[in-house]
């Protein structure tokens, strides 16, 4: 049982979501309970990490749609309403669709980060139901509802740190050219093209720093993203088709939402290269529906 495996993780949830949210009997769940003015049922579990047994993870999910069979059209609805998610996905678990966060537990789990997590999937659940019905009948349900909420994770004491460390990293590796954003962003937001030295870098990192505790993630610039920006989807560890996203004239993001357009395109040797290396991973962790990009040879 989670409870006895990691108890340190499940009392750190029940703690943090107390006088959060509406508590239900939890039953075989770490916690259970009702979240936002809709009162969607959400349950919190904790869980191994499948890639490390000794880690745990919280997962909170909640029912969106009750649908035995995970169809070509839903598929195509869903993937369209994760391009514009920036926490939480959709997933099939052979019964329902159902909107899942994952966040790692353990010592540095916040009462913040859990809160979080639950309130998403229950806005999730209580939002995209009529959404995906919409697109899956060819209507266009518009641009989402943004919810009436700000949550803010202060950290003013750890800028410094990641600035030095940003500003090292670059350095050491003599990059000219390097787009620094959000670990946990989506649809193109908050990514960044750098130079080494770039005296703008201090104040985006003060700006993420200041409304996320989310990490930082630093790689060098491909130039073939002029190209396109390759996004292929895997079913069950299986690619099974993809799109090519050509950035707009003058941009480096080729987000469909940032103006990015779309087009047909091919799976290359490469591109099934790296499916077949990671397709393995993403089944043994029951990651049925997943979107991966690959610029150029690299993912």
């Amino acid at each position: 049982m989670t409870e006895e495996q990691f108890p340190g993780t499940v009392a750190s949830v029940r703690r943090a979501l107390e006088r959060a949210f509406v508590e239900e009997d939890p039953r075989d769940a770490a916690w259970r309970g009702r979240v936002g003015n809709a009162r969607m049922s959400v349950r919190v579990d904790v869980a191994p990490d499948p890639a490390d047994a000794a880690q745990a993870m919280v997962v909170a999910s909640s029912e969106v749609l009750p649908v035995p069979k995970f169809t070509g059209p839903l598929a195509a609805a869903v993937l369209l309403e994760h391009d514009g998610f920036v926490l939480g996905r959709l997933r099939h678990d052979g019964s329902a669709l159902v909107a899942e966060q994952t966040i790692l537990g353990g010592h540095t789990l916040s009462q913040e980060e859990t809160t979080v997590a639950v309130w998403t999937v229950g806005w999730l659940s209580a939002n995209e139901g009529a959404r995906l019905h919409m697109r899956v009948g060819g209507m266009d349900p518009g641009e989402p509802r943004v919810p009436d909420v700000d949550v803010r994770r202060g950290a003013e004491e750890r800028v410094s740190v990641v600035r030095e460390r940003a500003s090292r990293w670059l350095e050491a590796q003599g990059f000219v050219d390097d787009p620094v954003w959000g670990l946990h962003g989506a649809a193109g937001s908050g990514v960044v093209k750098l130079k080494a030295g770039d005296p703008n870098l201090e104040a985006l990192v003060e700006i993420h720093m200041t409304g996320s505790r989310d990490p930082l993630v630093i790689q060098k610039f491909i130039p073939a993203v002029s190209k396109g920006d390759k996004r292929i989807i895997l079913i069950d560890g299986e690619p099974v088709g993809a799109i090519n996203r050509i950035p707009a004239r003058d941009q480096v993001r080729s987000n469909l939402r940032v103006g990015g357009t779309a087009a047909p395109v091919e799976l290359t040797d490469r591109d099934r290269e790296i499916c077949a290396a990671i397709g393995p991973t993403l089944k043994a962790r029951g990651l049925i529906f997943v979107g991966i990009d690959v610029i150029g040879d690299y993912l």
